[in-house]
């Protein structure tokens, strides 16, 4: 999935926006989503320590990949 970080805040809530999804055959399919959480509400993680945007964003990003191969 390609997209875009719209917003984040000290809080850990994130919007994300996703306009590209590469498929497991290789081709690319445009899409226009967002990212929720499972209870439908913005995205939510854990913030703490340096350079917390990085590594909030790679945890969201795995967990959604994980929640994609479902």
């Amino acid at each position: 999935m390609y997209g875009q970080l719209q917003q984040a805040d000290r809080r850990g809530l994130v919007s994300v926006k996703f306009n590209e999804i590469e498929l497991l055959d290789g081709a690319s399919e445009r899409i226009d989503a967002i990212g929720t959480g499972l209870d439908l509400g913005p995205i939510k993680g854990n913030v703490f320590g340096k350079n917390t945007g990085k590594n909030f964003l790679v945890r969201a990003g795995s967990g959604l990949g994980s929640v994609l191969a479902e």
